[in-house]
């Protein structure tokens, strides 16, 4: 009998996924609010990205690597869902969104989510002033 249990291959497919998803959603959400600025859109495309990881899970060859690759999938998701909205003059250009995604994934971001998000609301309000 395996260290598994009873567990089927599967249900460890499901508790590797929720264990990594739990533990990166919040960074995996910060990264959304910097691309989109919204609430309701980053909502709406966290739930589209966290449909595409769990399709594609089984894709992923290394846990580790779990961040860097939602964040591939995070700025896809951005771009179809800034296509949908193409009308909108809100919308950031399409390689002004790569920049920021490269940026953010790269590791050189010295600030946490929280402080990110606070800072990026803060410019929010400045604009609308």
């Amino acid at each position: 009998m395996s260290d598994k249990g009873d567990r089927s291959e599967g249900d460890v497919d499901v508790a590797n996924f929720v264990q990594l998803f739990t533990t990166n959603e919040r960074r995996l959400r910060a990264f959304l609010f910097t691309l989109l600025c919204d609430r309701d859109s980053v909502d709406e495309v966290m739930q589209n990205v966290s449909t595409v990881l769990w399709k594609k899970f089984h894709e992923l060859d290394d846990p580790s690597g779990f961040l860097k690759w939602a964040y591939v999938i995070a700025r896809f998701e951005v771009l179809a869902y800034r296509r949908k909205l193409a009308r909108d003059r809100f919308v950031l250009d399409e390689d002004l969104i790569f920049t920021l995604a490269e940026e953010y994934a790269s590791d050189k971001h010295s600030l946490d989510a929280e402080e990110r998000i606070r800072y990026l609301s803060d410019c929010m309000s400045r604009l609308q002033e």
